[in-house]
This record gives C-alpha cells, structure tokens and sequence, in this order.
C-alpha cells in the first residue's frame, strides 16, 4: 500500500513566519541580516585596551575584569561608563560635541535649553530646581541629530564608589543610577527587573566578591554553606542570558554586563597556579571577554611623589576577537611638567607609537610623520594630534582597521589585512 502524500509539510519560510508569531519576532532568522550579529563596542577610552580586545567592550555581551588590588579594575569600568554616556543608545554611535552650551538640572540631571529655567521634571513631583550650566556643550548623534545616551547603572556591593573620583575619569553622575545592595538576592532582582525595562544599556557590578547571599548574612558564622555564592551567581548569570535573549536576534538593544571580580586562592596548591575566582567557574563561560589585570608598577618623582602606576593586563578570552593578546598602559595620579591629569592615560601618545610601530604614518627625515605633516620628536605630533581631533580620530580608526579589518557579516571574512598578518607584538600596545 503506498503512503499518503504528506499535505501537511510546510517550507522554511512558513516555520520561520510562525515562529516568529509564536515566540516573538525576531526570534528566528538569517544570521546576515540580523543587528544582533554585528557587535559595536564601547571604547574603554584606553588606546591599548581597545587595540588589544578589537575596539572595546563589546556591545550586549558580558565582559569580567578580574585581578588584585589597585590594577585598574573599578578604574576602566568608570571609563567604559564614562564612554558609554557619549554614544547614542539608539544608533550605537558616539555622538559628537555641537556649539549649544549644556544646562543641565541639579536635582535630577535632565538637560535644558536655559539657565535658571524651572526643571519641568522635579517640579511635576514637587522639587523646585532650575537648570545650571555646566561649562559643556551639547552632544548630539551624528545620525538622528538628538541627545539621545546610553544609561549606566552601578551596584556598589563594596561601598567604595565615589562621585568625585568618577568625575576625573569624565562619568556624569548626575546621568548614573547607583545602589548599594543589602543582598546578592536583592541586587539580582534589581538588574533584573531594570532590564525588562529596557531603558538602561549598561551595568556594572563591583564586585562579583561581595555578592553576599541572605543566607550567608542572616544565620550564623558557625554554619556552612559549601557552594552558595557559587550556585546564586550561576543563576545570576542564567538570569541575564535570559533577559539578553529575549529581545530576539533581530533587536539592535541589548544589555551590556561588566563583572568585576577579585582573586583569591586555594589552600594546599603545590604546583600550578593557586589563584581563583570567587562564585564559582560558571562566570569565566558567560563572559565574552575576559581581562585580567595585573598589580601595578608605581613610578616616583624625584622627590618621591607617586607620579603614575603603569598597568599590565592579559585578554584571557575573547569571543570577539583575537584572544590572549597583553598590553600595557600608564594611569597618571599627579600633575606633572607636561601638564597630565589625574588618571590621564596619555592616549594620544599610545596611539601614534603603536601607529609608528605599524608602519602607518610612513618615514620621516625628521622623525616623525603624521599623514602630510613631519615633527622632530613625538611630543610635538602628540601636541599636533591633540590640537585637532579629527587628526586623531582617523588614526585610531585607521590603525584598528589595520589591526583587525573590518568583519563583513554577509560573507563571513575579513576585507581588509587581518591581524594575523600583522607583525605586532605585546610591546607594541605599552
């Protein structure tokens, strides 16, 4: 007996299309046309760091800082925060400085057209302020021409947070929503339930150490609690894959996680390094990129003042890039003769060295050449570079394209040299 044709059998197109109805839209589709496949970054705001993990912390992924004490773990988490307030949360771009001065509100830090006008805001709910201005100007997208920045949130599990040491590394405060958290339970609830909304981009734990479980805090010290930390931060972790999912591939927003983390080690380790993470493995598989910091060098004044503390760091995984690269960078804590700032990481200087060492910005019988333009010594293109802006722009754009290419998601390959072809090494980014 011959079987029945089958009349019921549908094509890709009509699963894809009930799918998509069933569960969401956006839930399945084709990996090229998808927003979701193309990663931006955040620039770290660290020339060095960006060259080393491809451009940044990628954009809707988790990323672990982990390392000893005073490595630059809470430092380049203010600077992603701090870089993240300049990019348009709706187009993922850095959106540029215009000629309007910037008034901003005391009190609830919205933005105004005029100083000494009533903030409409706090006086819907009864606070009476006026807008200030700040010394700014306003930033807009160079693409839908709004102030449109992305949202950080910062749960402070150590209590160390401080609005004026953020402030030196550019983070607006009054745009930044900061908890101290009794409990690992509550602060994971209110990450949790501030993602449905949508509404905030990125989040910073500091530190995955201080997740501190009810049940660690209410009963006795007596008690033993083998794996609590670790089993809650798993769930934590499954908690926001599930909230970063649920957008869809086809979604452009998407939260981004920074875990910042401390080391401890294990008793009884002879041989192989006793160094670990506390909450368990679960976080080193959920991270896309994972940097460890390590302690830093302090460099003295004559006199013997701490002038700056160079600081060393290793991708140890990196799902967007090429993994296991290192680098260096110096964090000034004092002014000095050239006039650095507190926590000033002489950027542009990192980038024309590693430009130089590549071999972008060509000969020079004077020493140093930028494009068109020939100097004697470095400082004086570094000076050059900083006058203009846009200089500098083109060669940091033009020096991770050479570093990395640029991903073409439609073909799977890279369009321009790629880094393996590249003779760069770990002194190349110091």
């Amino acid at each position: 007996m011959a079987k029945k044709k089958d009349t019921e059998a549908l094509d890709l197109k009509t699963i894809l299309s009930q799918v998509n109805k069933k569960y969401g839209k956006g839930t399945l589709g084709i990996a090229a046309s998808s927003s979701g496949v193309a990663i931006p970054r955040i620039s770290f705001g660290v020339f060095a760091l960006d060259y080393v993990t491809g451009g940044g912390v990628p954009y809707g992924r988790i990323t672990g800082f982990h390392g000893m004490r005073s490595c630059g773990k809470t430092s380049n988490a203010l600077r992603i925060v701090s870089s993240a307030q300049t990019y348009c949360r709706e187009h993922l771009c850095q959106m540029i400085p215009t000629q309007e001065k910037l008034y901003v509100c005391p009190e609830c830090g919205s933005h105004g057209d005029g100083e000494g006008e009533i903030c409409p805001f706090c006086d819907s709910i009864g606070y009476e302020s006026t807008f200030m201005y700040t010394g700014q100007y306003k930033m807009v997208c160079p693409e839908c021409k709004e102030y449109n920045p992305m949202k950080a949130a910062w749960f402070d599990l150590e209590g160390a947070f401080q609005g004026s040491w953020a402030a030196k590394f550019g983070v607006d405060c009054s745009q930044l929503i900061l908890s101290r958290p009794e409990s690992a339970e509550s602060c994971i609830d209110m990450i949790d339930a501030i993602m449905k909304t949508r509404e905030v981009d990125l989040f910073v734990i500091d530190s995955v150490a201080n997740l501190t479980p009810l049940t660690e805090s209410d009963e006795s010290m007596e008690n033993n609690q083998v794996g609590l930390q670790a089993r809650m931060v798993n769930k934590m972790l499954r908690k926001f894959g599930s909230a970063m999912n649920k957008s869809g591939v086809g979604s452009a927003w998407r939260p981004t996680v920074i875990l910042i983390n401390q080391i401890r080690q294990k008793v009884g380790v002879m041989y192989g390094s006793p160094d670990t993470l506390p909450g368990g493995l679960g976080q080193e598989f959920a991270t896309s990129v994972d940097i460890k910091f390590n302690p830093s060098k302090i460099e003295s004044d004559k006199v013997g003042n701490p002038q700056f503390q160079l600081s060393t760091f290793r991708c140890v995984k990196n799902k967007c890039s090429t993994p296991h690269r290192a680098g260096s960078f110096r964090m000034w804590l004092d002014y000095d003769d050239d006039g650095h700032y507190p926590t000033d990481t002489e950027e542009i200087a990192v980038v024309l060295g590693i430009a130089n060492s590549a071999g972008l910005l060509g000969d020079s019988k004077e020493g140093w050449k930028v494009y068109d333009k020939e100097f004697k010594s470095r400082k004086e293109a570094a000076l050059y570079v900083l006058s203009d802006l846009s200089v500098y722009r083109q060669i940091r754009s033009d020096l991770l394209q050479y570093r990395f290419g640029q991903l073409d998601t439609t073909k799977g390959h890279l369009n321009v040299q790629s880094d393996s072809d590249s003779q760069d090494t770990d002194s190349d980014v110091e």
